[in-house]
């Protein structure tokens, strides 16, 4: 089992990977934009969005096991 302590950093650095995931996706969507390729920027849009869900569904749950 692990510590409130491992739990929280654990926390901040998944908060830390989501935002980097968001930032670093958004900049290939409008670099695919900017290169009028629709499909591509479409399916980063959804690879970003399944790593978006995947994270936020970690965080949800160590923040459930904190409470």
């Amino acid at each position: 089992m692990r510590t409130e302590q491992e739990i929280q950093t654990k926390l901040s650095e998944l908060e830390k990977e989501l935002a980097e995931i968001e930032e670093g996706f958004d900049d290939e969507i409008e670099m695919a934009e900017d290169d009028d390729n629709a499909k591509e920027a479409e399916n980063l849009e959804g690879e970003k969005e399944i790593k978006i869900k995947k994270l936020e569904k970690q965080v949800e749950i160590l923040k459930w096991i904190l409470s």
